[in-house]
């Protein structure tokens, strides 16, 4: 006999009033005819067989177990409730329970007691709770994960593998770690410390970026959680939540949209040989069981922020090799990189194997149609592009913040639909996109992008490039970004805003890419979508008007000033650095800093820096020096 489901059900069902008690039942479905009654539950004699494990809430204070099945409930508080329900059964090895869902949750509202009022008496408007917390494990994960992939996080990891003074890894990653570096080798000699550096990123990304397997939600805070949706939910029950949202088939456990495309495909999950799979073998089932939560917008921006263009300045100048007639570096004494010789020999030696800055500006757009401005980037002539992303996603993002401001007026219930909506139109893009280099490219441009953030933040590298001590920057490599752009003339806005708008895009699109939002028809984990993801959302728009000086959360009565909103970024940044030069060009070449000044100076006669890199006048303008 098997337990095929089990049902928890309160008398009186009506309605559970606080400080009056209430009897909690189980019921047991079993695939035994004589065991159980007409409507297929189990007979009470042999539910004595089995061990019933009532909870309420945290502490699971306020509930008493009666007999088998049966509990008696008195809630303190009104307001909503979670009863959870472990089962086990006496017999050890018994295998009636498998395959059975634990814990099992009810969701139970309690109305308030009736007071007598002798006097005045206060009332207080309180904002709607999130009545659907299907998603709360998945948008957790989420969060989590790319938390984790912070650079502070890597920075730790990396320096415990390449700094001797450092305490080592865990003995499992460093077993990970060595795994790995016995599979990985290069034809070119003295490359051993950029090697190791290599390696330890790529397991950092393989320690991180999986979560459907046992996952404990490490980083969860109840206390943020209630604060933010209104409604309170334990560990426990979120990773009961987490365990019931995941698809089982086939003993494995995945998210549903995956399962969704597992069943389309129609090819069996098969184990890789040897780290390969050969092309007509079937799928690869890591990828269904492990989707790797990495979104490529995180590159993008920091691609605009000037990060990899640092490293390369950098690089050629290791190399004694100008950038332009008036390059600075050209003055700068490299005395200091002598102990990170190793590292950038090594850096120099891989590029044949990096990503090229027009790899990487075909999948922008295909992923989410953006485009790279500048000379390393010719016209694309882009097979497949999501032309209409960013009128999606930045309606999606205006729409969320015309619902905070309904959400946040107590005395109206904010409409949940248009951010649904929103949140199907983006999704469907994005998983237009998710075809061919979708599994490796975002990976591999993070690697490469996380290692050249980590030789920046060396010290030795401060000392070569200099900086503004007082700075509060919140990663070591942004200051050395930040006096590059100052060096080369290139935009004055700080790096600290691209990054924000990696982090929080990549959260944002994580969660929208993820989650099967076109087969979702209520409202309500929309709401939660907007209400868990509110700080990325605010902080990715007020980021974005920095950058671009365009607003999100406004509406354009100018229509013109409208259309601006789903120009391409770096169009916007074109623009935006269009009037830097023209404001420094205007104030003469005393205007700032010596070296700033010489910057301003190159092209000071001309009347638009547009048309001056045209004619080839201007070297000192940014995108003039862009080398591949």
């Amino acid at each position: 006999m098997k337990i095929t489901n089990v049902r928890i059900i309160t008398e009186p069902a009506a309605q559970i009033i606080q400080g009056e008690a209430v009897t909690v039942k189980a019921l047991l479905y079993a695939d035994d005819s004589k065991r159980t009654l007409g409507d297929g539950s189990l007979k009470l004699n042999f539910l004595e067989d089995y061990k019933f494990e009532w909870k309420v809430g945290s502490d699971g204070s306020g509930i008493r177990e009666e007999g088998p099945g049966i509990a008696t409930w008195t809630p303190a508080s009104a307001g909503k409730h979670v009863i959870t329900l472990n089962l086990s059964h006496d017999s050890p090895g018994s295998e009636t329970l498998s395959g059975l869902k634990q814990p099992i949750l009810l969701d139970v509202s309690v109305a308030a007691a009736p007071t007598a009022v002798n006097g005045p008496m206060e009332v207080r408007l309180m904002p709607s709770v999130s009545s659907d917390k299907t998603a709360a494990g998945f948008l957790q994960a989420i969060i989590e994960r790319t938390s984790a992939l912070d650079f502070s996080n890597y920075q730790i990891f990396v320096d415990r593998v390449m700094c001797p003074n450092k305490p080592s890894l865990p003995d499992n990653e460093m077993e990970r770690f060595n795994e790995v570096n016995r599979r990985r080798a290069s034809v070119f000699p003295g490359v051993d410390a950029y090697q190791r550096l290599k390696v330890a990123t790529e397991v950092f990304l393989m320690l991180n970026v999986r979560v459907l397997k046992d996952y404990k939600f490490s980083g969860f805070d109840p206390d943020k959680f209630e604060t933010t949706h209104g409604v309170s939910v334990t560990l426990n029950e979120l990773q009961g939540r987490w365990t019931n949202f995941l698809t089982t088939n086939d003993s494995e456990r995945m998210l549903p949209i995956d399962n969704i495309i597992r069943s389309r495909l129609k090819e069996p999950l098969i184990e890789p040989k040897n780290g390969d799979v050969t092309a007509c073998e079937g799928i690869l089932a890591a990828k269904l069981r492990s989707p790797c939560f990495i979104e490529l917008i995180w590159s993008y921006w920091h691609e605009e922020g000037m990060l990899v263009q640092t490293m390369k300045s950098i690089a050629l100048r290791f190399q004694n090799q100008r950038t332009s007639e008036r390059d600075p570096l050209a003055s700068f004494d490299i005395a200091p990189l002598y102990p990170l010789s190793n590292i950038l020999w090594g850096y120099i030696q891989d590029e044949q194997h990096r990503l090229t800055v027009s790899r990487r500006a075909y999948e922008y757009d295909h992923h989410y149609g953006i485009m790279l401005d500048g000379k390393a980037v010719q016209p694309l002539r882009s097979a497949d592009s999501r032309s209409k992303f960013i009128e999606a996603f930045h309606n999606l993002l205006h729409g969320a913040q015309l619902f905070y401001k309904q959400d946040d007026d107590t005395t109206k219930r904010a409409d949940g639909f248009p951010v649904l909506n929103g949140l199907k139109e983006v999704h469907l893009l994005l998983r237009e996109g998710m075809h061919n280099q979708f599994g490796d490219l975002p990976s591999t441009a993070r690697m490469e992008m996380l290692m050249e953030q980590w030789i920046l933040a060396r010290p030795e590298m401060q000392e070569f490039l200099g900086g503004r001590a007082m700075m509060p920057y919140s990663e070591d490599w942004m200051d050395r970004v930040d006096t590059m752009k100052k060096l080369k003339g290139w935009t004055d806005v700080s790096v600290t805003y691209f990054n924000e708008l990696a982090e929080f895009g990549e959260l944002l699109l994580t969660s929208i890419r993820h989650y099967d939002w076109s087969n979702t028809l209520d409202a309500g984990i929309a709401v939660f979508w907007a209400r868990g993801c509110r700080s990325a959302i605010q902080q990715y728009v007020h980021s974005y008007r920095t950058v671009t000086g365009v607003d999100l959360s406004v509406g354009q009565a100018d229509v013109r000033l409208a259309a601006d909103r789903y120009l391409q970024p770096s169009v916007l940044l074109r623009k935006r650095l269009d009037a830097q030069w023209q404001q420094i060009a205007a104030a003469g070449p005393a205007f700032g800093s010596p070296r700033r000044a010489a910057a301003a100076g190159a092209g000071r006669n001309v009347s638009h820096p547009s048309s001056a890199r045209r004619n080839g006048v201007g070297k000192g303008l940014e995108f003039s020096e862009e080398i591949e």
